[in-house]
């Protein structure tokens, strides 16, 4: 589906300091950039990383453990049932 204009993916360290800026067109998921943000952002082992649930994947989820980084992303829920 196209979607007219741009989105910004940012990872940034828990004092909001910008580590990794990345821009795509609007009709890009975020699971495919979340990789490179990863990349880019050279963290250290063990952080823990928080993103939003637009973030959410097996892929990604799998590229945090293999990189030594703890999972943030948040979870979507499943249609009809309660995250709780």
């Amino acid at each position: 589906k196209f979607r007219y204009g741009y989105k910004k993916h940012v990872l940034t360290d828990g004092e909001g300091l910008v580590h990794t800026l990345t821009t795509t067109s609007a009709n890009v998921s975020d699971t495919r950039e979340f990789p490179t943000l990863i990349e880019k952002g050279a963290l250290q082992k063990g952080v823990m990383v928080l993103a939003d649930k637009g973030y959410t994947s097996k892929t990604n989820r799998e590229h945090l453990s293999g990189h030594g980084l703890k999972d943030g992303i948040m979870r979507k829920a499943t249609k009809g049932k309660p995250l709780s």
